[in-house]
């Protein structure tokens, strides 16, 4: 399935409201804490981990990614092949 079908199709997206550094601030979705989750429409794909919730918004750390080419407004969306911290841990 191509990402903008996947996009399409997800209830639970965000848009980034700031970027700091390898920190990025989400609002409008709530998503879990340690979720994955992988910014729209970015080639290659940015995957982010959610490492902190406040009521209004979302904190969440680049896995990898090249910082110039993240903006505010940017949509965000749950990673559906992401892999947990326990999933990750049982591969070694």
């Amino acid at each position: 399935m191509a990402l903008s079908e996947t996009i399409a199709k997800q209830k639970n997206t965000g848009e980034i409201n700031q970027v700091i550094g390898d920190l990025m601030y989400v609002k409008g979705q709530k998503f879990l804490t340690v979720s994955r989750l992988v910014v729209a429409n970015t080639n290659p794909s940015i995957n982010l981990q959610v490492i902190k919730v406040f009521k209004d918004i979302v904190v969440t750390r680049a896995l990898e990614f090249d910082s110039n080419s993240l903006s505010p407004n940017d949509r965000v969306l749950n990673n559906t092949g992401q892999v947990t911290l326990r999933d990750k841990g049982s591969h070694t």
